[in-house]
């Protein structure tokens, strides 16, 4: 198994888990509450006139479908649907081999950005190198066009739908200054490793198309672990490998208690 003691936990998954086990509880509540006087008045009504009985018990169940439809979360759809299609690749990534590590969420000092710094989904340093994965969770058909800004998807939007034709924009776009950002970091701490992309496409169902263009694997969920292990190697020594990790750590660290590894550790 790979190493992810530095994977940092999908905080909108967990809070979405205790919403829905906060509204499970909520429902149960609501349906004792409302059966426990609808089973007499169904009974009476049956007593009294059998048509009755059938009206009451037939609102009574129109009420009870209502109080158990589920509520809605406190995180945002689209925040909900990039966290989980992160977990899915992380669950995937967890199943490499221990010579692996895992970090996720790794905000990359980057002096080209307003904000000063680059949020990268995942990166994985290994015996053939490092490599950052950018995850996207969209759905459909994606065909791969390296040079345009936008990629044409084809998706249904429900079941015996017409297909529809959407644009995503190119993630190589967002992937290329990520792997500028961390080789030029990793260079500030003498560390001249060359850097991997992946772009992954983690929602059930997704198909790639035309992939083979792109210089940079273009991937599924289900290639993932395929990928990882038969790319072509960078072949970095145990002893770098050791400092890139530590270096990579103390990002994941508060500010206060960053301790950069120097380059004669």
């Amino acid at each position: 198994m790979a190493d992810t003691r530095h994977v940092s936990a999908y905080g909108s998954i967990e809070r979405h888990r205790r919403d829905q086990d906060r509204l499970r509880q909520a429902r149960r509540r609501k349906l004792l509450l409302a059966a426990v006087p609808m089973a007499p008045a169904v009974a009476f009504g049956f007593w009294l006139l059998p048509p009755l009985g059938f009206v009451i018990a037939f609102v009574c169940c129109l009420v009870l479908f209502f109080l158990a439809i589920d509520g809605g979360s406190s995180v945002p759809a689209h925040e909900l649907i990039g966290a989980s299609g992160e977990q899915a690749v992380l669950n995937e990534l967890g199943k490499l081999s221990d010579d692996h590590v895992v970090f996720n969420r790794l905000m990359l000092p980057d002096d080209t950005l307003p904000g000063g710094r680059r949020e990268l989904d995942f990166v994985v340093v290994g015996p053939s190198g490092v490599d950052i994965i950018e995850v996207k969770n969209s759905p459909g058909r994606i065909h791969v066009a390296p040079d345009k800004r936008q990629w044409p998807v084809l998706q249904r939007a429900g079941c015996g739908s017409r297909p529809v034709w959407r644009t995503l924009p190119n993630p190589l776009l967002q992937i290329r200054p990520q792997i500028a950002a961390l080789e030029t970091w990793l260079m500030r701490h003498s560390l001249a490793v060359p850097v991997q992309g992946v772009v992954c496409f983690s929602r059930p169902g997704a198909v790639v198309d035309n992939a083979e263009a792109a210089e940079l694997p273009v991937i599924t969920l289900d290639q993932v672990n395929a990928t990882m292990t038969t790319k072509a190697a960078t072949m970095i020594d145990p002893e770098q490998r050791r400092r890139i990790v530590a270096e990579l750590a103390s990002l994941k660290r508060p500010a206060g208690r960053r301790r950069p590894v120097s380059a004669a550790a």
